[in-house]
């Protein structure tokens, strides 16, 4: 009986969509969303426009840092050790690191949401296959040439290239496995 009756207190929000829209979380405080020019909170694609902006900056300070680390990890060349090994697996171990971390900070403090906050979970779940691709290359193919530097190897024999090949159809399944699962 009392659901049919009118509400009678004013509301403080005339468009409910555009306020869920603004929302964030609470590193982000909404006196810093309200100070925000007009153009910063016009919907653009489901999102208001500022949601947009700081994604463009979260994601570009994510690969920027990946890039880094990257050529850290490439300053010197290869001679097989398990410290440059170590060194090689700081780019995908920061991909593993820094992917739970923007996903949690998109989908809870920017609070990105509808249908397309899924472009940015998608980026984020392609580059945590591709890192976890990246790891499992790197791993066989250190596997590969710690083997082949045995005494019982020589380098240029037919059981070192059958070892290496081995090894890089071990990395080629599992990039099937990443495009395949990421087509599904």
């Amino acid at each position: 009986m009392a659901r049919e009756l009118p509400y009678l207190r004013p509301v403080p929000e005339r468009n409910l969509s555009q306020a869920s829209q603004r929302t964030t979380g609470w590193m982000i405080p909404m006196a810093w969303v309200e100070a925000l020019p007009d153009w910063a909170n016009t919907p653009v694609l489901g999102q208001v426009l500022w949601k947009w902006s700081a994604l463009l900056l979260l994601f570009g300070l994510a690969i920027g840092t990946v890039l880094v680390v990257f050529l850290w990890g490439r300053r010197r060349p290869r001679d097989g050790s398990l410290w440059l090994y170590l060194r090689r697996l700081s780019a995908p171990v920061a991909i593993l690191v820094l992917a739970p971390l923007l996903q949690h900070v998109t989908r809870v403090q920017i609070n990105v949401t509808g249908s397309t906050a899924q472009l940015p979970f998608y980026l984020i779940e392609v580059a945590l296959g591709v890192a976890v691709v990246w790891l499992v290359w790197l791993t066989v193919s250190w596997i590969a040439e710690a083997i082949i530097a045995s005494p019982r190897v020589r380098s240029k024999s037919l059981d070192a290239h059958l070892i290496r090949l081995t090894a890089r159809s071990v990395g080629i399944v599992a990039i099937l496995v990443l495009m395949f699962r990421v087509a599904a």
